[in-house]
């Protein structure tokens, strides 16, 4: 009892739950097991444009959409998705000036 453990997962996985967790008197934890699920991390930010979403980790599937500014064009793919390992189905496009 008393005795702390803090739950973490590999780099391409969001945790969800809580990450600290104790050993009670009665020996159960503090409470449920938090689980690993796999998720893309930050894609990056575009230039002279904004991106539909902020976040540390995008869960499995979760699609970003970016747009320009008015006086861009967006050169690259408008919406990318959170493909299983990590990784995204395309580059972070890039806004590009109006000819």
């Amino acid at each position: 009892a008393g005795d702390t453990v803090e739950v973490t997962c590999d780099s391409t996985y969001m945790l969800a739950g809580q990450p600290l967790l104790m050993c009670q008197d009665d020996g159960t934890w503090s409470s449920h097991l938090p689980k690993c699920s796999q998720a893309c991390t930050y894609p990056g930010i575009i230039i002279s444009g904004t991106m539909s979403s902020v976040k540390f980790y995008y869960p499995l599937h979760d699609n970003i959409t970016y747009t320009c500014s008015s006086q861009f064009v967006l050169h690259g793919k408008r919406t990318i998705t959170c493909l299983e390992g990590g990784k995204w189905s395309a580059p972070v496009p890039s806004c590009l000036p109006r000819p």
